[in-house]
């Protein structure tokens, strides 16, 4: 594991990283617990790719599958824990019933593997798959870490770029805030990638059917991914900004983390969005 004792100086970013292969990190603070894989050929100056879990808390599978494309790049890859006792709606950034902090308790987790390899604090890659895609595309928006790029893979529902709905639905204010400011000009200045399964349109337990959310998104995953890039499309077009948002379809693919993986290339899309 990576604990405090294991926490390193920074040292000329040419230097390897003095650990490496798959490791845990425990919290006794109040950052998340994490997974990280560092690969053998990693220096102090090897970029960090962060991936999300969605809401089956799948961290370790993220960090195993991501592995070998870490191997093969040259990248860090970390995966945080979100744990159900502590923020069940973290993908919503809502506090946990002992009041912990999704943004709070994220940025921890990061400043401490910067600390615990002596990678210096850079824009981060952030990578999230369903609810751990709506988690990074709203820390990009309220969240203090600058991030650099962003890649999303089948959200359940979006922050619609909208100021006449409440935050988590929109960009209007909301107590779940509690004074962040929603930045959209962020989210609108950085390259995002936005993918979603062609067959990804099963209306499971999961998905969320509120009435807000469906009458402005639609009913499916491939939809509500359809609705959201076309209102980014059209907001930047509007503000006469570059077209920083891409949409990509994975062609016969649903809903299953690993089988995007493992069947349909979404790591090495991911790798090549955030890394290469």
């Amino acid at each position: 594991m990576l604990r405090s004792a294991e926490i390193i100086p920074m040292r000329d970013p040419a230097q390897p990283v003095p650990i490496c292969g798959l490791r845990a990190h425990q919290s006794l603070g109040a950052e998340l617990d994490y997974f990280a894989y560092i690969p053998r050929t990693a220096t102090m100056d090897s970029p960090l790719l962060i991936t999300v879990h969605g809401i089956e808390r799948m961290a370790l599978q993220h960090a195993v599958r991501f592995s070998k494309l870490a191997e093969k790049h040259s990248f860090i890859v970390v995966a945080p824990i979100f744990s159900k006792a502590r923020v069940p709606r973290y993908q919503r950034l809502e506090r946990g019933p002992l009041g912990d902090c999704p943004i709070a308790a994220f940025e921890l987790a990061v400043d401490h593997v910067q600390r615990a390899t002596g990678l210096a604090s850079v824009p981060l890659r952030l990578f999230g798959y369903s609810g751990g895609a709506q988690f990074a595309m709203r820390y990009t928006l309220a969240g203090s870490l600058p991030v650099g790029r962003l890649a999303l893979a089948a959200p359940g529902w979006f922050t619609m770029p909208n100021t006449q709905q409440p935050f988590p639905y929109g960009l209007g204010e909301s107590p779940a805030l509690e004074g962040r400011a929603v930045d959209l000009a962020r989210l609108l200045s950085i390259p995002v990638l936005l993918t979603v399964g062609a067959e990804d349109t099963r209306r499971d337990k999961s998905l969320n059917r509120e009435a807000i959310v469906e009458s402005s998104q639609g009913k499916t995953r491939l939809e509500r991914a359809h609705r959201w890039y076309d209102a980014m499309t059209g907001l930047a077009k509007a503000r006469g900004l570059p077209q920083m948002t891409q949409l990509k379809l994975l062609e016969g693919a649903g809903h299953d983390f690993d089988d995007n993986m493992q069947t349909f290339g979404l790591g090495e899309i991911v790798t090549d969005w955030l890394i290469n």
